[in-house]
């Protein structure tokens, strides 16, 4: 934003952030079978994180609008680090959070930058096409590309895990 100060462009940021939760309120929904995922994972004694780079103002509202606080723990929040995503250490962390190491973990992301992050971590990436085409989220690193969590892919990865 060429002309303005740093707190300017703080100020518009935190602004749009704002209009955002507002707009969204009500809004949200969990992509289909998420919800059964995660009753699976609970089942499994399956530990799940968020890794993420949105402010936290906005995982706090995202997940609260999902009705999912309870359901991740920990949340990463990139700008609380030295580095975000693209970088591996918010997953990192999130592997030392969880007590996990990179080859027993799953990320699903649906940003480049994130699949970046996560396949630095070592971590298998599945990419989710909500934003991005499944072409340019394998083109970014992703193992492979879903629409939601209904695809058989995620059935096929929790078996492996839980076996």
């Amino acid at each position: 934003m060429p002309g303005l100060t740093a707190a300017e462009v703080a100020a518009f940021s935190d602004h749009k952030e704002a209009t955002f939760r507002v707009l969204a309120k009500g809004q949200l929904k969990p992509l289909p079978g998420l919800l059964v995922l995660l009753g699976q994972l609970k089942r499994h004694h399956l530990a799940q994180a968020v890794v993420t780079n949105a402010p936290p103002e906005n995982a706090t509202f995202m997940l609260d609008q999902l009705g999912l606080s309870e359901a991740f723990s920990p949340v990463i929040i990139g700008d609380e680090l030295p580095r975000g995503k693209p970088d591996p250490l918010p997953y990192q962390t999130a592997l030392d959070r969880l007590g996990l190491k990179a080859d027993a973990a799953i990320a699903f992301e649906d940003s480049r930058a994130g699949i970046h992050s996560a396949v630095a971590a070592g971590i298998k990436t599945i990419g989710i096409t909500t934003t991005h085409s499944s072409a340019e989220l394998i083109a970014a690193g992703a193992s492979a590309a879903i629409a939601n969590f209904t695809d058989p892919l995620v059935q096929t990865l929790l078996s492996d895990r839980v076996i």
